[in-house]
Parts: C-alpha cells; sequence; structure tokens
C-alpha cells in the first residue's frame, strides 16, 4: 500500500479488487488479503466504498470472499 500511496497525487484514487479472508483463517490462500489490515494501511485516503462480501470476480467464476475498495488520497 506504501507504494502504491506513493505513486498517487493526492486526490488520486485507488481501486482495489482481491480475494480476502481474516488473518488467522484457517484456509487462507497467499492471495487473500485481511480485510482490517486494508483499512489500516488506508489511514492516508479517504475510503469512499469498502466492500467486504461473497461475490463472484472478474478472474474466478465460483463465489468467493472479495474485498472491494474505492479510496481517494489526502
Amino acid at each position: 500500500m506504501a507504494t502504491l500511496a506513493r505513486a498517487l497525487k493526492p486526490s488520486g484514487l485507488l481501486v482495489r479488487e482481491s480475494f480476502a479472508s481474516d488473518r488467522d483463517a484457517p484456509q487462507r490462500r497467499p492471495v487473500d488479503i485481511d480485510p482490517a489490515a486494508l483499512k489500516a494501511a488506508l489511514s492516508g485516503f479517504d475510503i469512499l466504498r469498502f466492500d467486504d462480501r461473497e461475490a463472484i470476480s472478474e478472474w474466478e467464476p465460483q463465489p468467493t470472499r472479495l474485498c472491494r475498495v474505492i479510496a481517494r488520497k489526502r
């Protein structure tokens, strides 16, 4: 997140969709992001939308837990 934050100008938008699971989930995949950790990493942003739910992603046809974020850099 720090690299993304440096790459954005003030008022720049961050749009992200990631597989998600809690940090201590028993079947956590290496690509999963912990939604609570993501929110904490967005401290320099105004969160415009934050979804944490079961959904179908663009790259996985089966429902899975996803974290979708739209945030504006302060």
